[in-house]
């Protein structure tokens, strides 16, 4: 596990739960709570490209960002973004 891994475990306990499509609504639900509060409550201080993602709602990317070392590519989720 690299350090940025790490350091937001529990932003990626709760990416990973709202991008497994085996989840229960209600626990996809409670993670985008969770990560809604966690981005409003440290908005100020995040890094730029998690701060995007998050408030973007690109869950994927976001995932990708914490648990990879490279930069995240344009429209890799298909949407051009």
């Amino acid at each position: 596990m690299n350090l940025r891994a790490e350091e937001y475990a529990d932003v990626a306990r709760n990416l990973r739960v709202v991008v497994d499509t085996t989840a229960s609504g209600t626990a996809v639900a409670e993670a985008i709570r969770e990560l809604d509060a966690y981005l409003e409550r440290e908005a100020s201080t995040m890094p730029g490209d998690l701060r995007h993602f998050l408030a973007r709602r690109s869950y994927h990317k976001a995932l990708l960002w914490i648990e990879e070392s490279g930069p995240i590519p344009r429209g890799l989720c298909g949407r051009g973004e």
